[in-house]
């Protein structure tokens, strides 16, 4: 029975957080806002750093060398450009956070085409109408 409720803690204690493909994702270490932290996170089941901050000086190891990984004066990680690769467990001294990345895909690309072709298709069609209307001398029917 207490094996089940420490496991049921642990659980509680991890961060989950979300991000949108292509746009900046900020991971904070728990309450952590001064000191020294190191962030690493979890490939093929081993941890792996990516880098350590030590009241803002930080230093890049393997796993974070492409630049697309800061950290700044108050400790958090920051990813640019997050990608789906991004996505998965990061640790920093103790704290788990739990990274989704949510596709922004060719759907949403496509509603957001299809929805302004619309709206041009609508005012053109208003336009030509307005156009016919005032040719014909019809003023009643003016807009």
């Amino acid at each position: 029975m207490l094996h089940h409720i420490f496991t049921v803690f642990l659980l509680s204690e991890v961060l989950h957080v979300k991000g949108r493909e292509g746009n900046v994702v900020i991971l904070r270490c728990g309450k952590l806002s001064k000191g020294n932290v190191i962030w690493s996170r979890e490939i093929n089941g081993q941890k792996v750093d990516i880098l350590n901050n030590n009241n803002g000086q930080v230093t890049r190891y393997s796993a974070g060398s492409d630049r697309r990984y800061g950290s700044g004066g108050n400790l958090w990680l920051n990813i640019f450009r997050v990608s789906q690769s991004d996505a998965g467990r990061y640790y920093c001294n103790g704290e788990t956070v739990e990274l989704t990345v949510i596709r922004t895909g060719k759907c949403l690309r496509m509603a957001l085409i299809t929805a302004g072709g619309c709206v041009v298709a609508v005012l053109l069609i208003v336009l030509l109408w307005r156009c016919f209307f005032k040719r014909k001398g019809n003023k009643s029917l003016l807009l």
